[in-house]
């Protein structure tokens, strides 16, 4: 359904893991969605024991998703040479079941447990650290996307060795007690060297499933205890009601069965294990995973992705009757006239600008009977000069009504 790549983050030169989908499935709506929510799922988990998911998005290439890049190979590939001795067996046991408790707190149903999806980190030592990958058919509990048994290929959402009697007839019905039933499929192949139930085609296995006896890994492997054969009688019960009632019970039931010593450094759930291999977080990313809105039983630790924050609120002003500084707008000039109000504020600096030239001040008017006597000594002079030059003609012409001309005064014969 995917290609994985091996890619490094160019600031940070951290190498990642990009998982892209498969070309021929882009145009599948269905296995799209589910390539989102594998994501979305796996983000939502805090814990050593889970993969790491750093972003999703979509490129030139479709939709991908980053996670933390692990060193060492999965269970499958160890099984190859052989089973697990019972000490890495219950580490595995523990360590898994850490893992699944907190995906089923936060209502998820991984419902692919299988060895390949159960990756052994390399620590650098002989310890066992387990990691759980792939959430790719993962459901959650507030779930509403279609949910189909089968995808476009006709592939089974889970793989059948591992699959519950109940996932197999209907995957929307499955709840966390499928994923016990899976694990403890594993952990019989882990102690044994091969699967609980060893049939051809998928009509067998279903019909298997529901009808045929589970052996008992001690008539396997006789090195094993009693105490084991009836922890996987429980564990693998076909009702889903006599299973388990916790991938924690699960754990501590497989350690009292080994006789395991509850503060065992190697087995005890509560004990810390090496500390997992630490990948550079990327810095803010394209696109990021979405949080859960649903309400949550127990809190989440803080995401290791660093988040964007708003930046903080600038300072309010103060108001205006306590800023003063716009009292250097103030026009200085009307300080001369002592009638003038100063009460009043100024005009705003963004209104609109004064239309014409400003009128001058009340106190700089000139006066009026300067302009009259400056017009009437201005015709004084003017009639003067038009004697001295022209004579009485001069006046006849200015004053026609007070000096007729001489034509008209004189007598008609």
């Amino acid at each position: 359904m995917s290609e994985l790549w091996v890619a490094e983050h160019g600031g940070m030169k951290a190498r990642v893991a990009v998982k892209f989908l498969s070309p021929e499935l882009l145009q599948d709506a269905v296995t799209v969605e589910r390539f989102e929510r594998e994501a979305k799922a796996a983000a939502r988990v805090h814990s050593p024991h889970v993969v790491q998911y750093f972003e999703h998005g979509v490129c030139e290439h479709g939709p991908y998703l980053v996670m933390e890049l692990l060193d060492g190979e999965d269970l499958a590939a160890r099984l190859r040479r052989g089973p697990l001795s019972l000490h890495e067996t219950a580490q595995v046991v523990a360590q898994v079941s850490r893992a699944l408790q907190k995906v089923h707190a936060k209502g998820i149903v991984h419902r692919d447990i299988k060895p390949e999806n159960i990756f052994l980190v390399d620590v650098g030592g002989p310890e066992i650290f387990c990691k759980l990958i792939d959430f790719g058919v993962a459901k959650g509990r507030n779930d509403s996307a279609p949910t189909m048994n089968k995808t476009a290929t006709g592939s089974l959402l889970g793989t059948p060795y591992y699959m519950s009697p109940e996932q197999a007839v209907n995957a929307r019905d499955a709840d966390f007690r499928t994923d016990l039933w899976a694990l403890g499929m594993v952990v019989f192949e882990a102690m044994v060297g091969h699967r609980a139930l060893q049939v051809d085609g998928l009509g067998a296995m279903v019909l298997a499933l529901h009808t045929a006896e589970l052996p008992r890994p001690s008539d396997e492997n006789p090195a094993l205890p009693a105490a084991v054969d009836a922890w996987f009688q429980r564990a693998c019960a076909r009702e889903p009601e006599d299973r388990f009632t916790s991938a924690k019970a699960m754990a501590e039931s497989f350690l009292e069965a080994i006789a395991a010593p509850a503060a065992s450094t190697d087995f005890a759930l509560d004990t810390p294990l090496p500390p997992a291999p630490q990948v550079p977080s990327l810095l803010p990313f394209r696109h990021r995973v979405p949080e859960a809105t649903e309400a949550e039983p127990e809190p989440a630790p803080a995401p290791k992705v660093p988040t964007l924050r708003p930046p903080p609120p600038s300072p309010r002003k103060a108001p205006r009757a306590q800023d003063e500084s716009w009292m250097h707008l103030i026009d200085r000039s009307n300080l001369t006239n002592p009638a003038a109000d100063h009460s009043l504020p100024p005009p705003s600096p963004r209104g609109p600008a004064p239309q014409g030239a400003p009128e001058p001040p009340q106190g700089q008017r000139p006066s009026l009977v300067l302009w009259l006597i400056a017009a009437a000594l201005g015709l004084l002079l003017f009639v003067g000069l038009s004697v001295l030059v022209q004579g009485s003609s001069a006046l006849r012409v200015l004053f026609p009504g007070l000096y007729p001309s001489a034509s008209a005064s004189a007598p008609r014969p």
